[in-house]
């Protein structure tokens, strides 16, 4: 991992607790963190969560260096290093995201659509994963680790082939309908995506074993 990388990593991991430090004085006593399928909040808690909240990126990014130093296959995750780092700055910007749509609704509620803001960043993150992971070789870290797919090479290389793709065209699909959609249709749409697009990956890769058994 380069230098510059690593620094980027890091200093977007550590992001949304410095804007969680900033917003901490000025928030409520109670600030929202769950929002129903009308796109209102109907779940709250104490002010201090905005720093749990603030860490899910660090948390991740740290789980993630940890998997790729013990994963047995380390040396394809380092051959597509740029890869998994691109992973771990999605994960952390959409943590950034989170928290500044979690302080803009404590001390503005009703601002944001919600339900709009939180497919457009689910459809960006599937848009983009979709574009790189046909290109990860063979790893136990990041992927579509289909048992298939981890036990031929082969097989791997195809089922991320279809997973990238069915992951790129749901991220279109859902930028696309976060302009369009309600929030009540939208969160069907991200959870009927996320069913598809799974049941149709592991059945890419279930049809390809049984095809070259």
């Amino acid at each position: 991992m380069k230098k510059t990388t690593k620094w980027g990593i890091w200093i977007t991991a550590l992001l949304p607790l410095l804007v969680a430090a900033l917003a901490w004085s000025r928030l409520p006593d109670t600030i929202p963190i769950h929002w129903g399928l009308d796109g209102q909040p109907n779940g709250w808690a104490g002010r201090s969560m905005i720093f749990l909240l603030g860490s899910i990126g660090l948390i991740i990014t740290v789980i993630l260096m940890v998997a790729e130093r013990i994963d047995p296959k380390r040396e394809n995750i380092e051959k597509r290093q740029g890869i998994y780092e691109i992973l771990m700055i999605l994960m952390n910007l959409m943590t950034l995201a989170l928290v500044g749509m979690t302080v803009t609704e404590a001390l503005h509620p009703g601002t944001l659509d919600v339900g709009k803001v939180v497919t457009l960043i689910v459809g960006i993150l599937f848009a983009v994963l979709g574009n790189y992971i046909p290109k990860v070789k063979q790893n136990y870290t990041f992927g579509m680790r289909t048992s298939w797919a981890l036990a031929d090479e082969n097989n791997w290389r195809y089922t991320n082939r279809i997973g990238g793709i069915l992951l790129f065209a749901a991220g279109i699909l859902l930028i696309i309908a976060s302009f369009l959609l309600s929030s009540a249709w939208l969160m069907v749409l991200v959870l009927g995506v996320v069913i598809v697009f799974t049941a149709g990956t592991y059945l890419a890769s279930y049809l390809y074993y049984r095809a070259h058994k």
